[in-house]
């Protein structure tokens, strides 16, 4: 199975020794028995803001003209904690950052968001079950055949994304999971003038700064969940998600991304929600099936996420939690979990 390694780097020079040690690595792990796992973890630390972002504004720049939510967490005993809510692809020009948000990163001296992400190199798939079917076994006897079609007919005409190893070939061959892990994720949504791009995802973009500021950055969730949350559902949710980025993909439909960026950009958290877990799309059989991705996706990771607010409110750390918008709206968001639970959840912007 061929090993993915992703790499982030701050130079050519470290790019180079990084790509050594690989090397070496590699060579190690070749002598280890293959059902060991091992957990390869190098520390790169990136401190390269996306060309023309600054985060917050000063007497030269003023702040975007736009006003995301923030909240301030505070317990009986007097701690508190700022959260926001991020967005993985925003515009270039959401930036610096309003005063709500500086007065948040300001206060803390850690940064806690889904997965830290932008500091290291390591093995993708320490915890992944093997993608490829057993002998006799197809991708087709795991689709229906709506699903399956779709499927080929975009298989034929090109390979998921430039790095997969599935192609036109072989994708028959691969587990559903291991086919939407390795589907196509633009980094640009919008025009030519216009784009809406992961780089300058606030998540990102947040713990770029930092690094640069000597902040400590802490993942909410664990690598072993991120890695496996698709290799973990049941395969008739997959099967409808392979349908619908086959969908998207060939009808270009980014309007979820933009309705999504309106609601996040104007505090609005409960239509950031809704338009996360909205069923409209689906057949009525989908969105039964559909209900229950949004239990995993969501609901049951807001319960996790909300666990580890209080446990970071009540740590050493002075920490700004930060994780995706859409788990903080609705009856079952991190808000409503909060107060729930005795705590106090102040909308400061």
């Amino acid at each position: 199975m061929k090993k993915k390694i992703i790499i982030f780097a701050a130079s050519a020079l470290t790019l180079l020794l990084l790509f050594a040690a690989r090397s070496a690595i590699e060579r190690s792990a070749d002598k280890l028995d293959e059902t060991t796992q091992t957990d390869i973890i190098i520390d790169v630390t990136n401190k390269n803001m996306p060309e023309g972002i600054k985060m917050f504004p000063d007497k030269d720049t003023p702040a975007a003209d736009i006003s995301p939510a923030v909240w301030l967490l505070t317990s009986s005993d007097g701690r508190h904690m700022y959260m926001i809510g991020t967005l993985h692809y925003l515009h270039k020009y959401d930036y610096p950052l309003p005063s709500a948000l500086q007065t948040a990163y300001e206060d803390c001296d850690a940064v806690a968001v889904e997965i830290e992400n932008v500091n290291h190199i390591f093995s993708e798939e320490n915890y992944l079950p093997d993608p490829e079917l057993s002998k006799g076994d197809t991708l087709k006897a795991h689709l229906t055949a709506e699903q399956y079609s779709l499927l080929a007919e975009y298989m034929s005409n090109t390979k998921i994304s430039e790095d997969s190893p599935v192609t036109a070939e072989n994708f028959n061959t691969f587990a559903p999971w291991y086919i939407y892990d390795n589907f196509p994720t633009p980094d640009e949504y919008g025009t030519q003038s216009e784009y809406i791009r992961h780089d300058y995802g606030l998540d990102h973009t947040l713990q770029i700064q930092a690094n640069i500021d000597g902040k400590q950055i802490i993942s909410v969730e664990t690598l072993e969940s991120k890695q496996t949350r698709y290799s973990s559902m049941p395969e008739d949710i997959v099967g409808v998600l392979i349908k619908y980025a086959v969908l998207t993909v060939n009808q270009n439909d980014i309007t979820e991304n933009e309705e999504s960026y309106a609601a996040w950009s104007t505090g609005d958290i409960d239509n950031v929600y809704e338009i996360a877990s909205s069923l409209d799309q689906y057949t009525d059989e989908e969105k039964k099936i559909m209900e229950e991705y949004n239990k995993i996706i969501l609901d049951d990771r807001n319960e996790l996420m909300a666990d580890r607010a209080i446990e970071l409110l009540n740590s050493d750390k002075q920490v700004l939690f930060a994780v995706g918008a859409a788990h903080f709206g609705g009856d079952k968001g991190i808000v409503a979990l909060l107060q729930n639970k005795g705590y106090t959840v102040e909308r400061v912007q």
